[in-house]
């Protein structure tokens, strides 16, 4: 269900999610190298990227805490961000404040 496509182009080389080819490292120059990593689209559970994430949040809850650097009053700082760099776009890369929204 996840899938994360990644791919760099470069003047010495390229990455093609994980595969390289690099015009600097000894590797064969026909053919893209593997990289020994495990995509996030593998399907293997033991390796899933929000993993750590989610049992923080299950033990917050069961102790009846807040997660922590994530709470309401901090989600609402990023999304106050995000919503004024969208604002700033809009009108040609104009700064905006938070606080002007």
């Amino acid at each position: 269900p996840y899938y994360f496509h990644t791919h760099l182009v470069g003047s010495q080389g390229s990455l093609l999610d994980n595969k390289f080819h690099s015009n600097k490292l000894q590797t064969n120059k026909a053919a893209w190298s593997d990289l020994s990593m495990k995509m996030l689209d593998s399907g293997d559970v033991s390796d899933h990227p929000y993993q750590t994430q989610f049992q923080a949040f299950f033990d917050a809850l069961d102790a009846g805490k807040p997660m922590p650097m994530t709470s309401f009053e901090e989600s609402l700082k990023s999304f106050e961000v995000i919503f004024a760099a969208d604002r700033s776009a809009e009108l040609g890369g104009q700064p905006v404040k938070p606080s002007d929204l």
